[in-house]
Order: structure tokens, then sequence, then C-alpha cells
């Protein structure tokens, strides 16, 4: 069982840096050169909102690889 948390625990970590990365590569192809005018104001201000979403999610995956990991902890038996 402990083992299945473990994997559990590293599925969702690499998965918060996978979301992460892709905000990454979003922001990195809406910059100011690409959005002008009356809708680049728009796109950067959904743009922040989105960042912030996507990175509440990651720190939500995190808090949970955490509390997965502290259940594997605790379900192992104890070194003698």
């Amino acid at each position: 069982m402990t083992d299945t948390l473990d994997r559990l625990a590293a599925d969702l970590d690499r998965e918060a840096a996978a979301l992460e990365r892709r905000l990454d590569a979003a922001v990195a192809a809406c910059n100011d050169e690409v959005w002008r005018g009356p809708a680049a104001r728009r796109t950067a201000d959904g743009l922040r909102a989105a960042r912030r979403r996507v990175r509440a999610a990651a720190a939500e995956l995190r808090r949970v690889a955490a509390l997965v990991r502290r259940r594997a902890s605790d379900a192992r038996p104890l070194q003698a």
C-alpha cells in the first residue's frame, strides 16, 4: 500500500510541475509583441487571472501529495 501511495504522491508532484511548465509556455506565447491594441489589456488581465488559478491548482496538488506521503509514512511499519 505504501508503494502505491508513494507513486500517487510522485504523480501529483509531476502533474503540478507540468501545469506550471504549460503556464510558462502560455505566458511566453502571450507577450506584448503578440498582443496589441484594445484586446491586449483584456488578454493580459485574463492571463494574470489564469496564472493565479493554475498556480493555486499546482499548489493544491503539491499539498495533497504531501498529505499522501505523510499517510504512506504513517502506514509503514516501524523499523526496529
